[in-house]
């Protein structure tokens, strides 16, 4: 990230956007995604919505995968 750029559209957005009501991270997204003038803080802000909150469906997809696992080795001859 040009993080130049990043404060500088930080500047510009932030009294834009004090007078709205944003309650979520989705909010803000849509009200900026329409600009293009601030491309550094929409790609931030991408990649903090893809981020997960917690490890939990990673834990399960290797839980499930151990069970198919453990049932394929039992059936071996």
């Amino acid at each position: 990230f040009d993080f130049g750029a990043l404060s500088n559209e930080l500047d510009v957005a932030k009294p834009m956007l004090q007078k709205r009501s944003l309650a979520t991270i989705i909010d803000l997204y849509q009200e900026l995604n329409p600009f293009t003038a601030f491309p550094t803080l929409v790609a931030l802000i991408e990649i903090a919505i893809t981020i997960p909150i917690s490890s939990t469906t990673c834990e399960r997809t290797f839980s499930k995968m151990k069970l198919i696992k453990t049932t394929v080795r039992r059936e071996i001859p």
